[in-house]
């Protein structure tokens, strides 16, 4: 009987090591392929942002086109330091339903 539970016992440790080995491989492989696809995530959301910054660009220009002395794409802050914009920033000129869809995903909001 000892032999037996013993017997069981050994076999359910051997089929759990193997089995967590198998997830850490699939873990590693999921990590992997994340580091590698990564760089082109960024970089088709800074395509996106530069395109954004360029159409809100043309707006302002369009928008203030009548104002005298005002430059386009001059930061009203006196800075040279780049920052990344927020979502808010990207889509301040787009109306408030759709600059919700694009801030706060597809979130369906109750009243205005």
């Amino acid at each position: 009987m000892f032999a037996g539970m013993a017997g069981i016992m050994t076999f359910g440790f051997v089929t759990l090591a193997m089995s967590n080995k198998q997830r850490r491989k699939w873990i590693q492989e999921d990590r992997e392929s994340k580091i590698a696809i990564m760089p082109l995530i960024w970089a088709e959301k800074d395509r996106e942002m530069l395109l954004r910054l360029q159409y809100n660009r043309e707006q302002e220009a369009e928008i203030m086109k009548d104002v005298p002395g005002w430059t386009i794409g001059e930061g009203v802050f006196n800075s040279k330091r780049w920052y990344e914009p927020g979502l808010l920033d990207l889509y301040y000129l787009e109306p408030s339903k759709e600059r919700n869809k694009k801030v706060f995903g597809f979130n369906t909001f109750t009243g205005t």
